[in-house]
């Protein structure tokens, strides 16, 4: 079906009224008490003090383009993929290497994103892939690490998918 241009003009307006409406909502979240935490496999529970968390998921796709679709790309969805990297502040009676929360390369564990509310957290099968450190003249001592999704880390796919925030 092809929409009018009238159609697409109705559309936007219509969208522009949903955006404000949500912004009047004032939904939006500060990030001061969006903590992180990490469990090593095995292991006890770590919260982390941290300055900032990122994570992102994305898929492979396989193209399966063919004279059936005519002419129009097909796209079978693949491996979830994901990763993260999380930053903070060395403190030398928390160190992030030792057991717990244990952030060497190879440690498989949970990492666990926080939202702020209850219930708006992810859970999340991972493995350390690094740990960076870093020390400036005018500056605390900084370190960061970067974690990817594992399915062998413990936990099943059910429950990373479940563990969305609603």
């Amino acid at each position: 079906m092809k929409l009018r241009n009238l159609d697409y003009l109705a559309l936007a307006a219509a969208r522009r009224v949903n955006d404000r409406a949500h912004w009047l909502q004032n939904l939006f979240q500060a990030g001061s008490n969006k903590g992180a935490s990490f469990t090593p496999a095995g292991g006890a529970a770590a919260a982390l003090n941290i300055t900032a968390w990122d994570w992102g998921e994305k898929i492979d796709k396989v193209d399966i383009t063919h004279t059936g679709t005519g002419g129009v790309q097909a796209l079978l969805a693949a491996i979830l993929r994901g990763t993260g990297k999380v930053s903070a502040f060395f403190d030398s009676g928390a160190m992030p290497f030792t057991n717990p929360p244990n952030l060497k390369p190879g440690t498989n564990g949970t990492i666990t994103f926080s939202l702020g509310a209850p219930n708006t957290q992810w859970i999340i099968p991972v493995m350390v892939t690094e740990l960076h450190f870093q020390s400036e003249v005018a500056g605390g001592v900084k370190y960061d690490f970067t974690v990817e999704m594992n399915a062998l880390a413990g936990v099943s796919q059910a429950i990373v998918t479940e563990a969305y925030p609603t």
